[in-house]
């Protein structure tokens, strides 16, 4: 009987060490009959007694032998040195919490935020390479990454609900249970299907058609806009039916697995047993948020879909259910930020109780209301796209205007989400452990601070604009634009802030809870921080410098393409210096999430003052300077270009002249510049213009030698070549007037005797000074022009209201610099060249066409004298037919004339 006793005791002792330090075979080797014997020295014993005495006995035995199992893997895996000087072993209160080698939670986590950081960093570069080559319309590669990018919006949301699944069971199991076996395929399934979606989103290009027409939208047009996560299929045209079918097959099943995935570890997390403690607030708000984000954005894919194969009697009420979900889905963008703020409010009580530790009662209930509020702000928002009217949006926002208390019932359920997160916050910040004691925030929970006090502080600015447009009816325009811009500088910092959870997770996980990510990978999330508060600031204190909302990028960077050119290549430094922060730290932290190991997943010398280290980020920070002043010299050249155009308008043509853009191709050394527009001059005797214009250039390239100007020290400016492609020149006369193409070259003739003859009063009165006055005006730098080609003329001409096609060939200049040479001009500024090549535009189609010269005056008499010989004809008595027959073949003969010029 005690035989079975002592076998049963220690069998349960072996089960016990299991449980605790996961090392049933070294337990069983500890736990021998000595140790058993020696306990049980008394005979007097009952069975029963002895049972209960050598059950405790095995427990004791177990829990010591496991706590010096992990003081030894301890010692093994984290050195002395990587605490400071602290003993490497496991505090009592964290032994609960030890978590096995990387979970299939982190694991999904991991996949789901780098692909999101990797898709986001390729779409930078690539805008970055269409923008530093010169390129007008955007590449193929950018538009399709644009699209994709929409996709990982998903990443956050569901990484949150992973964290929180797995918060609850490690809690609830005192940090010894898994999720089930199923619960953990629903995240695999998850996960797979987001990435399936974006490889879709990559592979359509290929089996799609693009429209040649002028007209026709860009790949990431017709896949939706910003607020559609499943790419729409149907406004595609595909090379072959089968192709279609089989992508709209293809997201079916990637949309069944995300939201069969989610709906899984929903299930999972509400039918888990509790053990040892109920499911927390935190992690129940974020599974009601999660299930409020994916179905707006479900219920939209569904709206957008029904309306593209609605019926047309259906067609309202489809466009009507398509503005409730895209106002919905305004709201519920905030939602991942939501649950961010929410766990780590779970994680901070963790840190200083654990495995147990809540939030105060009151954080508690505040979680509860923010959600709830949150519920109910999204019913009210889903009510004024119903009924309201969609006003003009910016950056892709839908704003609906609908009656005056439904905004307010909506603007009230935002206000109480809002007043929520400042205890949430503070709560945070704040907590201390049962004892009185605290502990130091990590670095992550810093950072993750950093971005919800800027994240939110964007969207409260965005909530007060729109408060008083809605219910106090003053519009902010400049304020409101400018946040919103603001807004897309933080678009994906929910992302960000999972990354930073995931990398701080993988260091606890592989040091049983003592460890931290490298001091390096903590660096470069501050990095990432002050990256996107560069960004935002640089949005916000824009306009106090150009009294107009801030424009962005499609990354987010503050643009300014105007004058002075200082401010200018200010903006453009701060952007790429915000970019190479931002994208540089992103990657560093993927690195050092799949390179940490227990001995490098420790903070190392951080804290202390190190030389090395402070050169190391000395020549980082060089680096990133130098890469910035690089691209940002770049793009300045090509707005000194676009700038000097410009400032030929109106002194030196006497109208205006307007560019789209200018970019520089680093590699091949041209400014790119597209979009060039000369206005008509003003009209004369109070008459108006037909024509919209005097000329458009659909292509305008500069060639610069660049080295030239470096060697000669800024005095030689050579320009290689010239080549304007699609010229359009409307030449326009009304009687009684001269033509739009005569005022210029007039004021262009007399500018140019104005500029010879101050030229030569002020070389006559510096002449005898110059040999003694050693501060005498310096030369401009000489502009030295050689190839001008101009291509693809297309010229007409309004006479009398009567519009004429002009046939007008290609205008090639080997050597233009010559050529102003022997016509007697010069060029030291960009507006002289800009000047002598309109000069030489209007004179050659002038020359070219007879009937605009002095061919006008004969052209308008044989129409005149052919009307002319018609009255006669109707005046005359019927008999007389030869002479009518004459009139008609002189009309006959004047039209054909009239009508070729």
């Amino acid at each position: 009987m005690k035989c079975g006793i002592c076998c049963q005791a220690l069998l349960l002792a072996a089960t016990a060490a299991y449980k605790i330090g996961s090392d049933a075979d070294l337990t069983l080797e500890v736990i021998s009959k000595k140790e058993i014997a020696s306990s049980t020295s008394s005979q007097e014993l009952s069975q029963r007694d002895e049972v209960q005495l050598l059950t405790s006995l095995a427990h004791s035995i177990a829990q010591t032998e496991a706590l010096e199992v992990s003081q030894r893997l301890s010692q093994e895996i984290l050195p002395r040195e990587a605490f400071e000087g602290k003993p490497a072993s496991v505090p009592a209160s964290r032994q609960q919490l030890y978590f096995r080698p990387v979970s299939t939670t982190l694991y999904c986590v991991m996949v789901l935020t780098v692909q999101s950081m990797i898709v986001y960093t390729a779409l930078a570069i690539a805008r970055n390479v269409d923008e530093l080559s010169g390129e007008m319309k955007v590449s193929k590669i950018t538009d399709t990454l644009t699209a994709a990018s929409r996709s990982t919006v998903y990443s956050s949301m569901l990484s949150m609900l992973f964290v929180a699944c797995r918060m609850y069971v490690l809690a609830t199991t005192q940090g010894l249970g898994e999720p089930p076996l199923w619960v953990k395929g629903c995240m695999v399934a998850a996960t797979l299907g987001m990435t399936l979606q974006i490889l879709l989103v990559l592979a359509m290009p290929l089996f799609t058609r693009e429209s040649k027409s002028a007209n026709a939208k860009a790949f990431s047009d017709l896949a939706g806009d910003t607020n559609d996560v499943h790419p729409k299929i149907a406004p595609h045209v595909f090379h072959t039916a089968i192709g279609k079918q089989t992508a709209w097959a293809s997201q079916i099943a990637t949309m069944f697995t995300v939201y069969g995935g989610t709906a899984g570890v929903l299930v999972g997390v509400v039918i888990f047993p509790a053990q040892s403690t109920k499911i927390s607030a935190a992690v129940q708000c974020t599974c009601w948020l999660s299930v409020l984000y994916f179905s707006v954005y479900l219920i939209l894919w569904c709206a957008r879909t029904n309306r593209d194969y609605a019926q047309e009697r259906y067609a309202r009420r489809a466009e009507k259910i398509e503005a409730s979900a895209l106002a919905m889905s305004q709201v519920v963008r905030k939602a991942p930020m939501f649950a961010v703020v929410f766990l780590a409010a779970r994680m901070r009580a963790l840190q200083l109780d654990p495995p147990y530790g809540m939030p105060p009662p009151w954080a508690q209930l505040c979680l509860y209301g923010m959600t709830g509020a949150l519920y109910l702000e999204t019913i009210s928002a889903a009510y004024v796209g119903a009924t309201g009217t969609e006003a003009v949006g910016y950056y892709g926002i839908h704003v609906y205007r609908a009656k005056p208390i439904a905004h307010a019932v909506q603007h009230t359920f935002a206000l109480l989400v809002y007043a929520g997160l400042v205890p949430v916050t503070a709560v945070i910040m704040i907590m201390k452990a049962h004892d009185g004691t605290t502990a130091p925030l990590s670095p992550m929970m810093k950072s993750v601070l950093l971005f919800s006090v800027l994240y939110f502080g964007v969207h409260i600015g965005q909530w007060i604009s729109a408060f008083f447009q809605d219910i106090c009816k003053k519009h902010f325009k400049v304020m409101q634009d400018t946040l919103l811009a603001a807004g897309v500088s933080i678009t994906f910092v929910p992302v960000l802030c999972i990354l930073f959870v995931a990398c701080r997770m993988r260091a606890l996980q592989i040091t049983q809870q003592m460890g931290s990510p490298q001091g390096w990978a903590e660096d470069c999330m501050y990095l990432c921080v002050f990256a996107t508060y560069v960004q935002v600031i640089a949005c916000l204190l824009l306009p106090i410098f150009t009294n107009a909302a801030t424009e962005v990028d499609a990354d987010g960077n503050a643009s300014y393409d105007l004058r002075p050119m200082v401010g200018a290549y200010a903006v453009t430094v701060v952007k790429y210096v915000a970019l190479l922060s931002l994208h540089g730290g992103v990657l560093a932290i993927c690195v050092a999430v799949f390179t940490m190991t227990p001995d490098t997943a420790h903070a190392g010398n951080k804290g202390r003052f190190d030389l090395w280290q402070l050169a190391q980020m000395v020549c980082v920070t060089m680096l990133i300077t130098l890469l910035a002043l690089s691209l940002s010299s770049a793009k300045v050249i090509g707005m000194a270009i676009k700038l000097g155009i410009e400032s030929a308008d109106e002194p030196l043509l006497g109208t205006n002249i307007w560019v789209g853009r200018a970019a520089l191709s680093v590699c091949d050394g041209y400014v790119n510049v597209g979009g060039l527009v000369v206005d008509n001059p003003p009209a004369q005797a109070g008459k108006q213009w037909k024509s919209s214009c005097l000329m458009k250039v659909d292509k305008l390239i500069v060639k610069i030698n660049i080295w030239r100007l470096v060697k000669s020290l800024g005095k030689e400016f050579q320009i290689t070549a010239i080549v304007l492609e699609g010229l359009q020149l409307t030449i326009e006369k009304s009687y009684g007037t001269d033509s739009n193409v005569k005022q210029v070259l007039a004021h262009m003739e007399a500018q140019k005797e104005q500029d010879d003859a101050a030229k030569k009063v002020q070389a006559l009165a510096s002449a005898p000074s110059d040999s003694a006055n050693p501060d005498a005006i310096l030369p401009s730098p000489d502009v030295i022009v050689n190839l001008v080609s101009i291509r693809d003329i297309g010229a007409s001409a309004i006479l009398q209201g009567t519009p004429f096609t002009i046939q007008v060939g290609d205008l090639y200049f080997e050597d233009f610099n010559k050529k102003l040479k022997r016509e007697g001009g010069s060029a030291h500024v960009a507006g002289d060249v800009v000047v002598a090549i309109m000069m030489t535009i209007l004179k050659s189609i002038m020359a070219k066409s007879p009937l605009l010269g002095a061919g006008v005056k004969s052209a308008r008499d044989a129409v005149h004298g052919a009307a002319q010989k018609l009255i006669d004809y109707v005046s005359v008595p019927k008999g007389k037919e030869r002479q009518g027959n004459a009139a008609g073949e002189m009309v006959k003969a004047a039209s054909p004339r009239a009508a070729n010029s």
